[in-house]
């Protein structure tokens, strides 16, 4: 299931690519962003585990998504939240609530429902999930994140699918 939950995130952009689908450049810039949590977990497991590359990732994962909706929110976010990411210890949490926030404020257009279940409910899960690493209750957590990503992708395939069509 772990590999299967880390490997969902390159569907978006796949199906990008493998569609040819003619969709606003927001599709394209989500679908990058989704994948950035790719790199991410992949980067992890290459440093046994390590929450290191999830600093760096939250920050230019959410910049991504605000770039779909506002260049200058996504610029905004960007110099706003690394300051976090570099120089505080465990600045996860602070980079993830902050930037979902900024991109909840400012989504718009087809790819809103996908950053609210990505962004928005994702945060409600994704957060208790950090907190909870090494308890009984990091599964549950787990397992409600992944579901919402993967709502997130969903939402994101019938959108293009709209789109393509249209």
């Amino acid at each position: 299931m772990i590999e299967l939950a880390h490997h969902s995130a390159l569907v978006p952009l796949l199906a990008l690519v493998i569609s040819r689908a003619k969709v606003p450049d927001c599709f394209w810039i989500f679908a990058c962003a989704f994948t950035i949590s790719w790199f991410a977990d992949s980067a992890a497991w290459f440093f046994d585990g390590s929450w290191t590359p999830l600093r760096y990732a939250v920050v230019i994962q959410t910049a991504l998504f605000a770039l779909a909706f506002n260049k200058r929110v996504a610029l905004g976010t960007a110099v706003a939240l690394a300051p976090f990411a570099v120089f505080l210890p465990d600045s996860e949490i602070a980079t993830f609530v902050i930037g979902s926030a900024l991109v909840l404020i400012f989504a718009r257009g087809p790819m809103t429902v996908s950053a609210i279940l990505y962004c928005g409910l994702g945060s409600l899960f994704w957060i208790p999930m950090l907190t909870s690493v090494g308890t009984e209750n990091f599964m549950f957590f787990w397992y409600a994140y992944q579901a919402t990503r993967i709502a997130a992708y969903i939402e994101f395939l019938r959108q293009v699918r709209t789109h393509a069509s249209a």
